[in-house]
């Protein structure tokens, strides 16, 4: 579930809660938590959380399945946030998650994208620029950040 666009991700997870027999329907909660920096991101994961508990799922983990900045030049939603404002937004997000995986039992967190896709019109803002690799392989700066957080 992405987070901040209508109904947000913790609105629309508190519906599914409500729904007769839907806990029993899954395992984990996947989150999209696109923000423009990492306050954002944290509070998508509070929100998530306080939910799941409040529906006595507190013991389910969250699994982050997208996350990620562009490295095209910075916009006004923040997703992308040029070349060295993705490596350092992929410097301050990830140790954070790392360090605080058990508290939100965060089970998973992929980032989106490995490498740039072949240019084509129509997507979406960031998705072009995502990736710790240009669309030919050469790595970008985040991409070493990547290999220095996770190792």
């Amino acid at each position: 579930m992405p987070g901040f666009v209508s109904p947000h991700s913790w609105h629309y997870l508190d519906g599914l809660y409500r729904q007769p027999g839907v806990k029993r329907r899954f395992d984990a909660v996947a989150l999209h938590p696109y923000a423009p920096d990492l306050n954002h991101v944290t509070l998508q994961l509070k929100r998530i959380r306080r939910v799941m508990r409040a529906h006595h799922d507190g013991r389910s983990p969250i699994w982050i399945t997208e996350l990620g900045w562009g490295s095209d030049p910075p916009d006004s939603f923040g997703v992308n946030a040029g070349l060295e404002g993705q490596r350092r937004k992929l410097e301050r997000v990830l140790p954070r998650l790392i360090r605080d995986r058990h508290r939100w039992r965060l089970e998973h967190v992929l980032w989106f994208d490995w490498r740039d896709p072949p240019p084509r019109p129509g997507r979406c803002s960031f998705c072009e620029s995502a990736g710790l690799f240009w669309h030919d392989q050469t790595p970008k700066p985040a991409w070493r950040a990547f290999k220095q957080v996770v190792r």
